[in-house]
């Protein structure tokens, strides 16, 4: 097939025993349709010179489980990857402009997706019942959240939307029952029918005072909400139009002004992550008003923290090493529970110093043990200050990869400072993203 440029429409639809079909480099296009319900493909190369995927292309290409989409493709095109169940990672190169109308639905086993800034369009049901699909994060281009964009995602717990957004559109998040928390970023005017029915396990949502309209259905069946973290006035909130069947908005409390702490306002980088620390239970303020967010954290409070994380699990009669433990302490559970499972390690056989601040290089050590200590194998280095002799080494480069942190700058991560409260809560909610037994 050397010097082929297109690979035309419907080229191999339904060779369904076609399991591999090496692409040449001459290969500008990929049609409509091309290898669209070839079950057994198991190996599909798109070469670097390709800049169009058509509509429906891998369609059904159920044996699929990697595909590296090149940097020269602009759109994907409808239904390209549709009904791919095999594959887990997509990685969208910086360059797309347009994710095409259910590109990705049916994608049922997607865990992870990384969206690019170039994006600036992804249409209706791009990602459809993706149900493993843990986190997401829309870049700052796109406008709207359209027609079920991210209906029947159950697995999806963290969401990210853009500074940009104007709209979310009927059915978006519709039973995303993993959602916990939402931030709806100031800018959004209308939330469409029923774009977060059934999020059963919704507890907060930060609604900016710009929505005017909440269609019908849009928060109902959502049992678990509680708070409301509006931006406006009681007045504004009056003034929004809210349609039928829409009680949990009415049961849950409405914080006016967006934040129950006056130290953390809506504009805060770290707001919904310290909004999804508190409304889960996580976390608690400092007093009933401040958060204190740049206050360093004690190595007994992040115990509990990771404690209440993991659901607050009974721990018997566990044995306590530690002297400086005391059982009246707020602590006592959580720091037996994370000591016998090998997350937290005392400082000697027999002390904890509980009162001690923690480091950045402890946390990510924690979390990384809680995560089970995954293979880093391949994974680079960026930071001049962590080196391979470091305890905390392998745990960096695994938080690194996994998005749980990404230093303090390009080339340093700073593990032995004394980690603020607004990192910690930041490093919690990215890491509740990624794992899935909490």
């Amino acid at each position: 097939m050397a010097g082929l440029t297109v690979i035309g429409e419907s080229a191999f639809e339904d060779c369904v025993s076609l399991a591999s079909c090496p692409l040449p480099d001459s290969l500008v296009e990929i049609g409509h349709g091309a290898f669209c319900s070839c079950a057994t493909l198991a190996d599909a190369v798109i070469p670097a010179g390709v800049t169009a995927i058509g509509g429906y292309a891998f369609f059904g290409c159920e044996s699929l489980t990697d595909i590296a989409i090149p940097a020269g493709v602009a759109e994907i095109g409808e239904w390209a990857f549709a009904s791919c169940t095999g594959l887990t990672d997509i990685a969208i190169p910086y360059g797309v402009v347009t994710i095409g109308e259910a590109a990705f639905a049916d994608c049922d086993g997607l865990v992870r997706v990384t969206i690019p800034d170039s994006v600036t369009s992804i249409g209706d049901r791009a990602f459809f019942n993706c149900r493993a699909l843990r986190s997401v994060t829309v870049p700052g281009g796109v406008t709207e959240i359209r027609e079920g964009t991210f209906a029947w995602c159950e697995s999806l717990k963290s969401v990210t939307l853009p500074h940009g957004l104007t709209a979310i559109g009927e059915l978006a998040f519709l039973f995303c029952t993993g959602l916990t928390d939402v931030t709806i970023p100031d800018g959004v005017a209308a939330i469409g029918e029923s774009a977060f029915d059934s999020c059963a396990a919704l507890r907060s949502v930060t609604l900016p005072a710009s929505v005017t309209t909440i269609d019908a259905w849009a928060f109902s069946d959502c049992g678990s909400l509680r708070d409301i973290y509006y931006t406006g006035t009681p007045q504004d909130w009056a003034a929004i139009s809210i349609g039928e069947q829409n009680e949990p908005l009415a049961a849950a409390a409405v914080h006016f002004g967006g934040s129950p702490f006056e130290d953390v306002p809506a504009t805060a980088s770290y707001y919904k992550y310290v909004l999804w620390a508190y409304s889960n239970g996580i976390v608690k303020g400092t007093s009933a008003t401040t958060f204190s967010p740049k206050a360093p954290c004690t190595r007994g409070q992040f115990a509990l923290m990771l404690y209440r994380l993991a659901g607050k699990p009974d721990v018997g009669d566990l044995e306590n090493p530690f002297t400086d433990v005391k059982s009246s302490s707020s602590f006592y559970r959580a720091i037996l529970w994370a000591y016998s499972n090998g997350i937290i390690k005392g400082t000697s056989a027999t002390t904890f110093h509980p009162s001690r601040s923690v480091t950045r290089a402890q946390i990510v050590l924690m979390l990384y043990r809680m995560a089970g200590t995954p293979d880093v194998s391949g994974a680079e280095n960026p930071f001049a200050d962590v080196t391979e002799t470091d305890s905390c080494y392998r745990a960096v480069l695994w938080a690194v990869r996994v998005g749980v942190t990404n230093g303090t700058s390009a080339t340093t991560f700073s593990p032995n400072m004394a980690c603020p409260r607004y990192q910690l809560v930041t490093f919690l909610y990215r890491f509740n993203g990624i794992m899935d037994f909490i």
